[in-house]
């Protein structure tokens, strides 16, 4: 499934809003798989660093979600960022 998501999300790139790459990224992530589109879609994140302050906003795309161009309304989408850069890691089982 997540490589038909991936083909998806490359035939489709310039309609696909940052918030949904950044989806992809995390499950990727989870799955423990390297996806071909990670270098092309980090590259369009540093693109997109608001002009307000260091958070990411939405604008490289045709379907971007431009009512969430403040830090407040852009957080979903920031920490989507951060969890695709962070190494996943399950909780275990107690007790």
């Amino acid at each position: 499934m997540i490589h038909e998501l991936e083909e998806v999300i490359t035939d489709n790139y310039a309609d696909i809003n940052l918030d949904n790459k950044f989806e992809f990224l995390v499950c990727a992530r989870i799955l423990g798989y390297q996806p071909k589109l990670l270098e092309r879609i980090n590259d369009e994140a540093v693109g997109s660093v608001s002009a307000e302050g260091m958070f990411l906003i939405d604008r490289q795309n045709n379907n971007p979600q431009a009512k969430n161009t403040s830090f407040e309304k852009s957080e979903h989408r920031n920490i989507l960022f951060l969890l695709s850069q962070t190494p996943y890691q399950p909780l275990t089982q107690r007790g």
